[in-house]
């Protein structure tokens, strides 16, 4: 069967919602599906112009699917240099609906199957084409759309990455909805080397690390690290994510901190490397905002998971649909004393950190891309 995946990201891209679209796309394809991507031509930073083969970034099997890019006009970096936010809105639902407007009637043209994506924009311009070509169009939900655009989601079948978004969507009305949170593929954590080996490769010291991957959202909760960072001062934090900007304040407020090295983006296949070497994983977010409290499905939360080490997460609803007491250590989020508490605890207490540790790494098991893939088409009636 075909499947067309509809992509408003840049790609390649430092944040992981890109990693989620090209895994699932490779694993749309290892469960039988004939995948295309399209997504749009979109103006990219340095650090993303650097990578040369999209496919050994993401570290995806180059001849799994078909990558088509379409063209958009994208004045987004330009109106965000205005500080006008108004004038990023406009610039974004340009970009939005000028890829869309191109999209739609290449789509239309493909053969029967499904069209996936993750955009509603991209869904509500796909939704009366698909209809009249016997297209099955898939929305994959990472929070709750804006109230405005519920009569599109009520049409929509719907993909919910955590239990409590599924039941919101529920509550507006989407009569067909599947919970299916985010994967891991487990092939890259097969063959790496011990913690000793994976600290010497990387150069790092005999300090206990504390490692935290991803972006530097405020509702990520990196800000506790901070805090952490400086009530124990004997324990390294190697922070690695960040691009611009983002990475520049985050570096500012953790001035002066000799534990703290905020290191920015890597290429997601260099990342598994870290969280082996690490004697603790970090994942404080926030409970400020509802997805986080509620609608997220972090990719770093199942690589935790297969990376072997302890897990130290913010107690969060959204967490734990996946995570409790057997498998991680839950602190109480937005408060660093908590999170270094619980980085205290998991290091003096190797024994039961261990037994967390290979929980969460058997927990992990079914929950790889190809998994998923398969429940979505399956459901999807592909």
């Amino acid at each position: 069967m075909n499947l067309h995946y509809v992509s408003n990201a840049r790609i390649p891209s430092e944040r992981a919602n890109t990693l989620q679209t090209m895994k699932m796309c490779e694993a749309f394809a290892d469960a039988g599906a004939k995948v295309t991507l399209l997504h749009p031509y979109r103006v990219q930073p340095a650090e993303m112009k650097a990578v040369k083969d999209v496919w050994a970034f993401y570290g995806v099997r180059k001849d799994a699917f078909r990558i088509r890019r379409v063209p958009a006009l994208d004045l987004l970096p330009a109106a965000e240099k205005t500080g006008i936010g108004a004038a990023a809105r406009g610039a974004f639902l340009l970009q939005t609906w000028t890829y869309a407007a191109v999209a739609a009637p290449l789509v239309a043209l493909m053969k029967r199957g499904v069209v996936f994506t993750r955009e509603i924009f991209a869904a509500a311009a796909l939704l009366p084409m698909a209809g009249a070509r016997g297209l099955r169009l898939v929305y994959e939900a990472h929070t709750l759309p804006n109230a405005k655009l519920n009569a599109v989601v009520r049409r929509l079948d719907c993909v919910a990455i955590t239990g409590l978004l599924g039941g919101q969507l529920r509550g507006i009305g989407v009569e067909r909805v599947l919970v299916a949170p985010d994967g891991v593929d487990l092939s890259r954590y097969e063959r790496l080397p011990s913690r000793d080996a994976a600290r010497r490769q990387l150069g790092w010291d005999g300090r206990p690390t504390a490692v935290y991957t991803g972006q530097l959202f405020r509702w990520k909760g990196v800000d506790a690290i901070v805090g952490a960072a400086k009530r124990l001062p004997g324990v390294r934090f190697v922070v690695v994510g960040g691009t611009g900007e983002e990475l520049e304040k985050y570096r500012k407020k953790a001035k002066g901190l000799a534990n703290l090295e905020a290191v920015g983006q890597v290429p997601p296949t260099e990342v598994p490397l870290r969280t082996r070497a690490a004697d603790v994983l970090l994942l404080p977010n926030s409970a400020e905002e509802r997805i986080s409290r509620e609608h997220t499905s972090p990719l770093k939360l199942f690589e935790y998971m297969a990376s072997g080490a302890p897990i130290v997460a913010s107690d969060l609803p959204s967490l734990r649909e996946v995570l409790g007491p057997r498998n991680a250590l839950l602190v109480a989020p937005d408060d660093d004393g908590a999170l270094a508490a619980g980085i205290r605890d998991a290091l003096d207490h190797p024994a039961e950190s261990a037994r967390r540790a290979a929980k969460a790494r058997e927990d992990v098991e079914g929950r790889t891309w190809l998994a998923r893939a398969r429940a979505i088409l399956e459901w999807a009636g592909a």
